[in-house]
């Protein structure tokens, strides 16, 4: 960026700078607390919104994390019967050879 080209930019911002301070000099303090009231209102409605969907996320989990373990549940229930069944047949087999 050439001398020019950065005492362009520094001209364009001043502009823009000048041009805010001039209308916040018009602006009333009603106005202001205004501004600020509405900027406080839309801060709260978007923590309200990261709450809201935080806690259904927590929930989601929650339930996922509920039906994962009612799931492995019955599949060790499943698989506890399927020892004991198969012992129970290695037992017969072992009692049969023996009488």
């Amino acid at each position: 960026m050439t001398l020019s080209e950065q005492v362009d930019s520094l001209q364009a911002r001043f502009a823009d700078l000048k041009t805010s301070l001039d209308a916040s000099h018009k602006e009333t303090s009603e106005q202001i607390k205004a501004r600020i009231a509405a900027a406080k209102a839309k801060a709260d409605a978007a923590r309200a919104a990261v709450a809201d969907k935080a806690a259904e996320t927590a929930d989601r989990a929650d339930s996922q994390w509920q039906s994962f373990k009612a799931d492995v549940s019955a599949k060790m229930d499943e698989m506890r019967i399927r020892i004991d069944r198969h012992r129970d047949q290695q037992e017969v087999k072992a009692a049969e050879r023996d009488a």
